[in-house]
């Protein structure tokens, strides 16, 4: 039996190269967001033998506009056949991030990709007749952010899967959210948002006494609604 060497740790003190500079992203002071596919290929061995490996299918990588733009990605979620969702917090911008009107605070985005490729959805007039129209000028990405502002993360997504057309994300925020009621202080919220504009349905904070930091972590659809999970600070209620 061939020895497979273990996977070893791709972070690069400043000045190294990897050993394959080609098969990974170019390590500065910010970091992107890397999508990629793997999948099970049957690789030939000597005398007549083979044994399954694990195989990059596809790699994308989607940097912010600003030099020390950070991603900070929270999860990804297969939607449908045509369709993967990857939600996080960045406090840069490009396409794969929402438009921010150039603010320097962190928000939450939204990023529809590809499932076979990885890329960005496109605007309609980009796409070949082949394409469903559901995807026809649907917006790729969107931001998550308040109107004031704040600070806003995403931490988490979940589906129900009777509803194609919706999902739900959660995190913290400082300011006031779209479709939301102002709570002081830092607070948790739960987001239901259209899968195919990107806009938000409604939007629920809550926050605790004493302006304590809520922070929503986790959720969950279930017959009795959507469930939020987080922490709260100091005994606050």
């Amino acid at each position: 039996v061939e020895k497979v060497p273990s996977a070893s740790h791709l972070d690069l003190q400043e000045g190294q190269q990897p050993h394959v500079p080609s098969a990974y992203f170019d390590y500065g002071v910010g970091y992107g967001m890397g999508i990629a596919r793997f999948g099970l290929d049957t690789e030939q061995l000597p005398k007549k033998t083979s044994r399954e490996v694990i195989t990059q299918k596809w790699l994308t990588a989607y940097n912010t506009t600003a030099s020390k733009g950070q991603v900070q990605v929270a999860d990804i979620a297969y939607l449908a056949s045509d369709t993967l969702i990857v939600v996080g917090s960045t406090n840069g911008e490009g396409a794969a991030f929402g438009d921010s009107g150039k603010s320097k605070d962190f928000d939450g985005f939204i990023t529809k990709v590809d499932p076979s490729s990885g890329k960005l959805f496109t605007a309609w007039d980009d796409l070949p007749t082949i394409i469903p129209l559901k995807k026809a000028g649907a917006p790729a990405s969107a931001r998550i952010e308040s109107s004031n502002k704040k600070d806003d993360r995403i931490a988490g997504m979940c589906l129900d899967g009777s509803d194609p057309d919706h999902i739900y994300v959660v995190g913290t925020t400082e300011g006031k959210l779209p479709l939301a009621k102002a709570v002081k202080g830092t607070s948790s919220f739960v987001m239901k948002v259209n899968t195919t504009t990107l806009e938000p349905v409604w939007t629920r904070q809550l926050g605790s006494t004493g302006r304590k930091p809520v922070r929503g972590m986790a959720c969950a659809v279930t017959v009795d609604g959507v469930w939020l999970a987080g922490t709260v600070e100091d005994g606050g209620i």
